[in-house]
Protein backbone atom coordinates (compact mmCIF):
# COMPACT_ATOMS: atom_id res chain seq x y z
CA UNK A 1 0.00 0.00 0.00
CA UNK A 2 1.34 3.36 -1.23
CA UNK A 3 1.76 5.63 2.42
CA UNK A 4 3.17 8.84 1.28
CA UNK A 5 4.74 10.27 -2.01
CA UNK A 6 6.65 13.41 -2.28
CA UNK A 7 7.29 15.47 -5.99
CA UNK A 8 11.26 16.11 -6.86
CA UNK A 9 12.71 19.30 -5.34
CA UNK A 10 15.37 20.73 -4.51
CA UNK A 11 17.26 19.24 -1.42
CA UNK A 12 16.99 20.87 2.22
CA UNK A 13 20.06 21.83 4.31
CA UNK A 14 19.12 19.25 6.82
CA UNK A 15 18.92 16.66 3.89
CA UNK A 16 22.68 17.13 2.91
CA UNK A 17 23.96 18.54 5.70
CA UNK A 18 26.14 15.44 5.99
CA UNK A 19 27.01 14.89 2.89
CA UNK A 20 28.53 18.44 2.09
CA UNK A 21 30.11 18.16 6.08
CA UNK A 22 31.91 15.26 5.05
CA UNK A 23 32.77 16.60 1.70
CA UNK A 24 34.02 19.78 2.83
CA UNK A 25 36.39 17.82 5.31
CA UNK A 26 37.80 16.13 2.57
CA UNK A 27 38.70 19.12 0.34
CA UNK A 28 40.05 20.33 3.33
CA UNK A 29 42.26 17.48 4.20
CA UNK A 30 43.42 17.37 0.46
CA UNK A 31 44.48 20.80 0.63
CA UNK A 32 46.65 20.84 3.68
CA UNK A 33 48.43 17.27 2.06
CA UNK A 34 48.99 19.42 -1.42
CA UNK A 35 50.44 22.22 1.05
CA UNK A 36 52.62 20.37 2.39
CA UNK A 37 53.58 18.35 -0.42
CA UNK A 38 54.76 21.53 -1.68
CA UNK A 39 57.00 22.47 1.06
CA UNK A 40 58.58 19.50 0.94
CA UNK A 41 59.32 19.85 -3.01
CA UNK A 42 61.56 22.68 -2.10
CA UNK A 43 64.59 20.53 -1.25
CA UNK A 44 67.54 20.60 -2.74
CA UNK A 45 68.58 16.80 -2.67
CA UNK A 46 67.06 13.13 -1.77
CA UNK A 47 68.95 13.71 1.45
CA UNK A 48 67.18 17.47 2.09
CA UNK A 49 63.98 15.98 1.16
CA UNK A 50 64.35 12.85 4.01
CA UNK A 51 65.17 15.29 6.29
CA UNK A 52 61.96 17.72 5.38
CA UNK A 53 59.54 14.67 5.57
CA UNK A 54 61.51 13.38 8.97
CA UNK A 55 60.44 16.37 10.66
CA UNK A 56 56.65 16.76 9.42
CA UNK A 57 56.39 13.51 10.31
CA UNK A 58 56.49 11.77 7.46
CA UNK A 59 58.73 8.81 6.39
CA UNK A 60 60.52 8.75 2.97
CA UNK A 61 60.73 5.61 0.71
CA UNK A 62 63.25 4.48 -1.43
CA UNK A 63 63.61 1.84 -4.23
CA UNK A 64 67.18 0.68 -6.34
CA UNK A 65 67.01 0.41 -9.83
CA UNK A 66 63.82 1.51 -10.69
CA UNK A 67 62.87 1.12 -14.04
CA UNK A 68 60.38 2.09 -16.65
CA UNK A 69 57.18 0.01 -15.71
CA UNK A 70 58.41 -0.96 -12.36
CA UNK A 71 56.50 0.44 -8.92
CA UNK A 72 57.23 2.12 -5.99
CA UNK A 73 56.70 1.31 -2.05
CA UNK A 74 53.19 1.36 -1.48
CA UNK A 75 52.32 2.30 -5.16
CA UNK A 76 51.19 0.47 -8.19
CA UNK A 77 53.24 0.92 -11.84
CA UNK A 78 51.94 4.13 -12.87
CA UNK A 79 52.82 6.39 -16.02
CA UNK A 80 52.87 9.43 -13.79
CA UNK A 81 55.84 8.27 -11.95
CA UNK A 82 57.71 6.87 -14.85
CA UNK A 83 57.47 10.45 -16.83
CA UNK A 84 58.47 12.41 -14.01
CA UNK A 85 61.65 10.10 -12.84
CA UNK A 86 62.47 9.41 -16.68
CA UNK A 87 62.62 13.16 -17.00
CA UNK A 88 64.01 14.11 -13.70
CA UNK A 89 68.13 14.19 -13.38
CA UNK A 90 70.59 12.85 -11.67
CA UNK A 91 70.17 14.11 -7.26
CA UNK A 92 67.82 16.04 -7.32
CA UNK A 93 64.07 16.60 -6.49
CA UNK A 94 60.48 17.42 -8.71
CA UNK A 95 59.41 20.21 -8.18
CA UNK A 96 55.60 19.30 -9.02
CA UNK A 97 53.89 17.13 -6.63
CA UNK A 98 52.32 13.70 -8.19
CA UNK A 99 48.84 13.73 -7.45
CA UNK A 100 47.55 9.86 -6.85
CA UNK A 101 44.94 7.75 -5.85
CA UNK A 102 46.67 7.36 -2.52
CA UNK A 103 47.79 10.65 -1.84
CA UNK A 104 50.26 13.16 -3.22
CA UNK A 105 53.58 12.21 -3.90
CA UNK A 106 57.30 13.92 -4.08
CA UNK A 107 59.01 12.07 -6.38
CA UNK A 108 63.33 12.59 -5.97
CA UNK A 109 66.20 10.92 -7.87
CA UNK A 110 69.57 9.85 -6.76
CA UNK A 111 71.98 8.21 -8.78
CA UNK A 112 71.02 7.83 -12.37
CA UNK A 113 72.27 5.56 -15.04
CA UNK A 114 71.89 6.51 -18.98
CA UNK A 115 70.74 3.99 -22.05
CA UNK A 116 73.98 2.33 -23.54
CA UNK A 117 73.68 3.85 -26.48
CA UNK A 118 77.02 2.12 -27.57
CA UNK A 119 77.84 -0.71 -30.41
CA UNK A 120 74.97 -2.37 -29.70
CA UNK A 121 72.49 -0.02 -30.19
CA UNK A 122 74.51 1.32 -33.57
CA UNK A 123 74.07 -2.12 -34.85
CA UNK A 124 70.78 -2.41 -34.52
CA UNK A 125 69.68 1.34 -35.24
CA UNK A 126 69.42 0.81 -39.26
CA UNK A 127 67.73 -2.47 -38.32
CA UNK A 128 64.45 -1.10 -36.10
CA UNK A 129 64.24 2.30 -38.32
CA UNK A 130 63.86 0.23 -41.67
CA UNK A 131 61.52 -1.80 -39.86
CA UNK A 132 59.46 1.38 -37.95
CA UNK A 133 59.45 2.51 -42.03
CA UNK A 134 58.30 -0.47 -43.70
CA UNK A 135 55.29 -0.30 -41.09
CA UNK A 136 55.02 3.24 -41.80
CA UNK A 137 54.68 3.07 -45.37
CA UNK A 138 52.21 -0.25 -45.03
CA UNK A 139 49.71 1.57 -43.17
CA UNK A 140 50.29 4.66 -45.73
CA UNK A 141 49.58 2.77 -49.00
CA UNK A 142 46.75 0.21 -47.28
CA UNK A 143 44.96 4.22 -46.45
CA UNK A 144 45.50 5.36 -49.99
CA UNK A 145 44.15 2.22 -51.70
CA UNK A 146 41.00 2.13 -49.71
CA UNK A 147 40.34 5.84 -50.01
CA UNK A 148 41.05 5.45 -54.15
CA UNK A 149 38.79 1.97 -54.06
CA UNK A 150 35.92 4.49 -52.28
CA UNK A 151 36.51 6.94 -54.73
CA UNK A 152 36.43 4.90 -57.77
CA UNK A 153 32.94 3.21 -56.70
CA UNK A 154 31.56 6.30 -56.12
CA UNK A 155 32.40 7.94 -59.20
CA UNK A 156 31.03 5.02 -61.22
CA UNK A 157 34.52 3.91 -62.60
CA UNK A 158 34.77 0.58 -61.25
CA UNK A 159 32.14 -2.38 -60.17
CA UNK A 160 33.13 -4.43 -57.52
CA UNK A 161 31.38 -8.20 -58.19
CA UNK A 162 31.58 -9.77 -54.66
CA UNK A 163 29.49 -12.57 -55.57
CA UNK A 164 31.91 -13.75 -58.12
CA UNK A 165 34.88 -12.92 -55.75
CA UNK A 166 33.34 -15.03 -53.35
CA UNK A 167 32.93 -17.84 -55.47
CA UNK A 168 36.59 -18.26 -56.71
CA UNK A 169 37.91 -17.98 -53.22
CA UNK A 170 35.02 -20.56 -52.00
CA UNK A 171 36.00 -23.84 -50.39
CA UNK A 172 33.27 -25.64 -51.19
CA UNK A 173 29.64 -24.78 -50.88
CA UNK A 174 26.64 -27.01 -49.14
CA UNK A 175 23.76 -25.36 -50.69
CA UNK A 176 21.66 -27.74 -52.38
CA UNK A 177 20.25 -25.37 -54.68
CA UNK A 178 23.32 -23.57 -56.10
CA UNK A 179 24.12 -25.23 -59.21
CA UNK A 180 26.31 -22.52 -60.94
CA UNK A 181 29.45 -24.00 -61.58
CA UNK A 182 30.98 -21.01 -64.07
CA UNK A 183 33.53 -20.59 -61.50
CA UNK A 184 34.80 -23.60 -60.35
CA UNK A 185 35.77 -23.81 -56.26
CA UNK A 186 39.22 -25.10 -55.18
CA UNK A 187 39.14 -27.74 -53.17
CA UNK A 188 39.60 -27.42 -49.13
CA UNK A 189 43.18 -27.49 -47.46
CA UNK A 190 44.39 -30.92 -46.72
CA UNK A 191 41.68 -32.48 -48.75
CA UNK A 192 43.04 -36.12 -49.66
CA UNK A 193 44.36 -36.74 -53.09
CA UNK A 194 41.72 -38.92 -55.58
CA UNK A 195 43.76 -42.45 -56.21
CA UNK A 196 44.74 -42.76 -59.84
CA UNK A 197 42.93 -46.04 -61.45
CA UNK A 198 43.32 -47.98 -64.51
CA UNK A 199 41.03 -49.61 -66.65
CA UNK A 200 38.17 -51.18 -64.54
CA UNK A 201 38.51 -49.03 -61.08
CA UNK A 202 42.02 -50.91 -60.30
CA UNK A 203 43.78 -48.44 -59.02
CA UNK A 204 47.45 -48.03 -60.28
CA UNK A 205 50.46 -48.03 -57.73
CA UNK A 206 54.17 -46.36 -59.73
CA UNK A 207 56.90 -48.94 -58.94
CA UNK A 208 59.51 -47.32 -56.16
CA UNK A 209 62.10 -45.08 -57.92
CA UNK A 210 65.06 -48.06 -56.88
CA UNK A 211 63.38 -51.01 -58.66
CA UNK A 212 62.13 -48.89 -62.00
CA UNK A 213 64.10 -49.71 -64.89
CA UNK A 214 63.75 -47.09 -68.06
CA UNK A 215 63.13 -49.25 -71.53
CA UNK A 216 65.37 -49.43 -73.57
CA UNK A 217 68.57 -49.99 -71.22
CA UNK A 218 70.55 -53.15 -71.71
CA UNK A 219 70.48 -56.07 -69.51
CA UNK A 220 71.75 -55.93 -66.70
CA UNK A 221 72.17 -52.33 -65.96
CA UNK A 222 71.54 -50.68 -62.75
CA UNK A 223 67.82 -49.42 -61.79
CA UNK A 224 67.73 -45.57 -62.49
CA UNK A 225 70.35 -45.92 -65.01
CA UNK A 226 69.71 -43.63 -68.20
CA UNK A 227 67.94 -45.39 -70.82
CA UNK A 228 70.29 -46.33 -74.43
CA UNK A 229 68.92 -44.83 -77.64
CA UNK A 230 68.41 -47.46 -80.15
CA UNK A 231 68.69 -45.33 -83.49
CA UNK A 232 72.12 -42.87 -83.15
CA UNK A 233 71.66 -39.49 -85.28
CA UNK A 234 75.41 -39.68 -85.79
CA UNK A 235 76.08 -40.39 -89.11
CA UNK A 236 77.85 -44.13 -90.23
CA UNK A 237 81.74 -43.61 -90.33
CA UNK A 238 82.84 -44.78 -93.90
CA UNK A 239 84.32 -48.34 -94.49
CA UNK A 240 87.81 -48.44 -94.23
CA UNK A 241 89.53 -49.08 -98.01
CA UNK A 242 92.91 -50.61 -98.07
CA UNK A 243 95.83 -48.86 -99.60
CA UNK A 244 96.60 -49.55 -103.50
CA UNK A 245 99.70 -51.46 -104.18
CA UNK A 246 101.68 -50.23 -106.62
CA UNK A 247 102.12 -52.45 -109.87
CA UNK A 248 105.67 -54.55 -110.12
CA UNK A 249 108.34 -53.16 -112.36
CA UNK A 250 108.46 -54.71 -116.12
CA UNK A 251 111.42 -56.76 -116.32
CA UNK A 252 114.42 -55.23 -118.33
CA UNK A 253 115.29 -56.98 -121.41
CA UNK A 254 118.84 -58.25 -121.42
Amino acid sequence: MLADRREPHDASFDEVKDRVATAWRNDKAKQAARDTATQLAQATSPDDLKARAKAAGYDAKTQENFKAGGTLPEFTASDLIDNALLTLPANSVSKTPLDMSQGFVVLANGDRKEPDMGDTFNQQRDSIRDRLLATKQGQVFDAYMKGLRKQLEDAGDIAIYQDVIDRAFSTGSTDEDDTDTSVPGLPPVGAPKAPITGPGGRPLTPPPPSSFTPPGSPAGAPAGAPPRLPNSTKPAPAPATKPATPPAPAPKKP
